[in-house]
């Protein structure tokens, strides 16, 4: 019997249905299945690499936006995971004789299906780490937030005036509104907010902004300034803030004091004062909101500090 012949009885046919649904249980096993370990191990680091990436920038702090970033992640993630089942079944379809070689072996394919879960596991874990999804559960956080909304929350990140963030107390977790920290100076009359002797500038959204935010307008439908974050935020219809109100200063809160404020402002107190260590995290975003305008978008606008 001749080599030629030995080699012919060697030979197999590839099923595109089988390495597609390998790669779609694990990204790279369908390549694997190909006779192409190469491209095995890139699909697989393929899988895991956004999760890592988001990761480490939300430690880093260096994003521009974390809720973007960790939306490409996500992204990225599901991308890869329908790629490699069709990248797969397509190189099977176009090559479809071969000779088995040390790699389709079923102990094999165990040991590369199980290193790939673990990388996708440990990434996924690494992203968790740092971001938290977060259903509302309430309507104080009302235009921007209602009680459907779930949000993207970066664990223990750093907060400043005008940011929501989800805080613990006895009865349980919240969403509120950074008004001020470290020890600054907030008063309160009539609903109105001052902070450090200046009140907080207040306005009336134009058609087009409430358009482009995807809110409908009400009587009660404001907008504050807070440092370089601007918010719709919702008072008494009949509280039509006035230019040059005066205000009443008053004690100054701990140095690890933040105050916090809801965003409907119709439904009770105004502010009131957590320590810094009752906050979980800062929301970095709206995932899924009530209407598709809301959703993947930030609970707050970047806008140039007011002039004091």
């Amino acid at each position: 019997m001749t080599d030629a012949i030995l080699r012919g009885a060697a030979r197999a046919r590839r099923r595109p249905l089988v390495a597609g649904a390998l790669s779609l249980l694990v990204p790279g096993l369908g390549q694997l299945y190909n006779g192409e370990p190469a491209k095995a191990v890139v699909f697989a680091l393929l899988r895991a690499l956004p999760g890592l990436v988001a990761a480490a920038a939300a430690v880093s702090d260096n994003a521009p936006s974390h809720l973007r970033v960790w939306s490409l992640a996500v992204g990225g993630c599901v991308a890869v995971w329908l790629a490699a089942p069709a990248e797969a079944a397509w190189a099977s379809l176009r090559r479809r004789d071969f000779t088995p070689g040390a790699v389709n072996r079923a102990a094999v394919y165990v040991l590369a299906g199980a290193l790939g879960t673990a990388l996708f596991v440990g990434s996924i874990a690494a992203l968790g780490s740092v971001f938290a999804l977060e259903r509302a559960g309430t309507d104080d956080m009302r235009p921007t937030i209602d009680r459907t909304s779930l949000l993207l929350v970066r664990r223990r990140a750093a907060v400043s005036a005008g940011d929501v963030v989800l805080a613990r107390a006895e009865s349980g977790r919240f969403l509120a509104r950074v008004i001020a920290s470290d020890g600054r100076r907030v008063t309160v009359r009539d609903g109105r907010l001052s902070v450090g002797g200046f009140e907080l500038p207040v306005g009336v959204y134009s058609a087009e902004e409430l358009a482009r935010a995807g809110l409908a307008n009400r009587a009660e439908l404001f907008f504050e300034t807070n440092g370089m974050r601007e918010y719709p935020i919702l008072l008494p219809a009949h509280d039509r803030r006035r230019a040059g109100m005066r205000w009443e200063p008053v004690a100054g809160a701990p140095p690890n004091a933040i105050t916090l404020a809801f965003d409907d402002r119709t439904r009770g107190r105004v502010c009131f004062m957590v320590p810094r260590d009752a906050l979980v995290g800062r929301v970095e975003g709206i995932v899924r909101g009530p209407s598709l305008r809301r959703s993947l978008a930030l609970p707050w606008a970047e806008r140039a500090a007011p002039t004091r």
